[in-house]
């Protein structure tokens, strides 16, 4: 016996908000692909890396589990994308006395020098994804994701307790 057709929902009869939140899912995907392209290759680095590498830059001393948090990225590959970061000197421990588990590190005056190296191709991936916006939306767009990444961080807060 064959199963019913599957009722197909088409993208129209979907709330905005849902809508909204397909797009985000696309966007999330596909950004991956010009910082891989024009950012993460061209700097010898994989997607990892770089993604490691900014979060570092803008936390300060960080340990490996709170990146894995913060990026929504697996232990796993925090932990490679770290250890290759370390052997290149790029980064390099803080002392921790409070707490010796969580190894927090910063980036090293190398690993500064190399960020400072990628700030233009994190620009021109920037301009050229912006490009033709009006102005309005493209002031507002930092502060609506800011919102977002809030909203999710205290989703994940909630989810622990």
């Amino acid at each position: 016996m064959q199963a019913p057709p599957q009722a197909k929902v088409h993208p129209a009869a979907l709330s905005t908000n849902v809508q909204a939140l397909l797009h985000l899912l696309k966007f999330a995907s596909l950004i991956n692909r010009p910082m891989q392209s024009d950012l993460a290759e061209k700097h010898q680095l994989t997607i990892h890396e770089v993604r490691v590498m900014m979060c570092v830059s803008g936390e300060g001393p960080i340990g490996g589990q709170s990146i894995a948090d913060m990026m929504a990225m697996p232990p796993m590959n925090v932990s490679r994308a770290l250890a290759s970061l370390s052997q290149r000197g790029w980064t390099e421990p803080v002392p921790e006395a409070g707490n010796r588990r969580l190894r927090p590190v910063r980036l090293s005056a190398a690993g500064w020098e190399v960020y400072r190296h990628m700030v233009p191709d994190m620009a021109d991936i920037a301009d050229r994804l912006l490009q033709g916006m009006d102005v309005a939306a493209e002031d507002g767009l930092a502060p609506t994701i800011a919102v977002l990444v809030k909203r999710l961080e205290q989703w994940r807060e909630v989810d622990r307790a």
